[in-house]
């Protein structure tokens, strides 16, 4: 492969913009196509400065027909994800698929298999694992002194407008699979049990939710999620990590990831995706497989997210997962 390398971004929404803006910015990258079925949305980005070098397509077959591309980011709606990347990778093309793979685990399953049946890459969107101020968490803990990971204890706050924006996506999904990822790779463990238990607002949506895993080997993790930050409270973000060891403990407010107010910002300003998008193209050039977030536990987390609607729909009911590997 030649550089500059070619990609596309299929999904041109809120999300879709951080990963054009980021692109744009890449001096070994040409953005060559944008893909989104909106008409409005297509009109806009016909004059957006940001899509310059790239075309503006309503869809994947069409971008296909006329162009020629090496990778693509999919940021579109969950359960449109599996057809897009299957299209693509039969086409040649390496993927980065935004979090999470998709609705179910059937689905999020196919993916790796897609994949590897292809010889494509396929990287799942875990942007955390990306963070300086996490990279910097798991270095600490896999020093010696830290010993063996006991316990992880995981929260994520947000604003009450989320359940407005996402009515019909649980916060295990929307929120949830950051910490379900991060407790994997804290752990560096699967998961084998979840117990869960939700609380629903008055209008009938889970504004929160707390929920129990069991990894292979014994670790403990603990992950709570909720949308009840009030539009008045100063901060709109309150996370937390702490992870418990045989020798040591360690703490992160991720409220300030990387030592900054956590607002990752758009384009260069965001560097975890930033680091995320590089890492792919990396991959993407060298023709190597991703090692630090693998198809596989893309996979895993999805498992992990439906476990905890099932637990809690049975009122914190142990729910056991297939046994995994990565």
């Amino acid at each position: 492969m030649t550089l500059p390398i070619r990609v596309a971004v299929i999904g041109g929404g809120i999300f879709g913009r951080e990963h054009v803006s980021v692109y744009a910015g890449m001096p070994s990258v040409r953005l060559v196509a944008i893909v989104e079925p909106n008409e409005k949305r297509r009109l806009e980005w016909q004059r957006d400065p940001l899509a310059k070098t790239a075309k503006i397509f309503s869809s994947v077959a069409e971008m296909l027909a006329e162009t020629k591309l090496d990778a693509a980011s999919i940021v579109t709606p969950s359960k449109t994800r599996l057809h897009i990347a299957t299209e693509l990778m039969s086409a040649g093309v390496d993927v980065l698929v935004e979090k999470p793979f998709a609705d179910s685990p059937e689905d999020a399953q196919k993916f790796a298999e897609v994949a590897a049946a292809l010889g494509r890459k396929c990287l799942p969107g875990h942007l955390l694992r990306f963070s300086q101020g996490h990279q910097n968490l798991k270095t600490v803990i896999s020093q010696p002194a830290f010993g063996s990971v006991v316990g992880v204890t995981l929260s994520r706050n947000r604003s009450r407008a989320l359940i407005s924006l996402y009515p019909d996506i649980h916060p295990a999904f929307l929120l949830g699979v950051h910490d379900f990822d991060l407790a994997i790779w804290l752990t560096a463990r699967p998961v084998t049990e979840v117990s869960a238990l939700e609380h629903r607002n008055s209008q009938g949506k889970v504004d929160y939710f707390v929920a129990h895993c069991l990894h292979n080997g014994g670790a403990i993790s603990t992950i709570q999620v909720s949308c009840l930050l009030s539009e008045g409270d100063p901060a709109q973000v309150d996370d937390s990590v702490s992870v418990f060891g045989t020798g040591r403990t360690a703490h992160l407010e991720t409220a300030s990831v990387d030592d900054e107010p956590q607002h990752f910002g758009f384009g260069i300003e965001n560097a975890p995706l930033v680091a995320e998008l590089q890492y792919f193209l990396d991959c993407v050039l060298k023709n190597q497989p991703s090692t630090l977030c693998t198809p596989e536990e893309g996979v895993h987390v999805v498992e992990i997210a439906q476990a905890v609607l099932r637990s809690a729909s049975n009122g914190g009911e142990i729910t056991r997962l297939r046994a995994t590997n990565f």
